[in-house]
């Protein structure tokens, strides 16, 4: 069971996020794209736009813990926590705008 889990296609969400990830660490859009079945349109319009967008509403982007309270690094996990001093790492600059 673990062996497909590596061995299968990345789940859609899984891809999104590595996408993401790979954009925020200042790689070429473009390569981002082709290494994760995007076109260079899709990628910047559906994934680094919408993040652009729920950060400057004030909205927790996809994939963010406050975009899942209960889970793991979410809200209502970190009120849980004793620690509770850890705070999010600010967006990267080429997704602000």
């Amino acid at each position: 069971m673990a062996e497909a889990l590596f061995c299968g296609p990345p789940h859609p969400c899984n891809a999104a996020y590595e996408a993401l990830r790979a954009v925020s660490r200042r790689l070429c859009q473009e390569g981002v794209a082709g290494r994760f079945g995007y076109s260079y349109d899709r990628l910047h319009a559906q994934l680094v736009l919408s993040v652009r967008h729920s950060c400057a509403a004030g909205t927790p982007p996809p994939f963010s813990p406050a975009a899942h309270p209960g889970r793991a690094g979410g809200p209502a996990h970190k009120a849980a926590s004793s620690s509770g001093s850890r705070r999010p790492s600010p967006m990267p600059p080429n997704l602000e705008h």
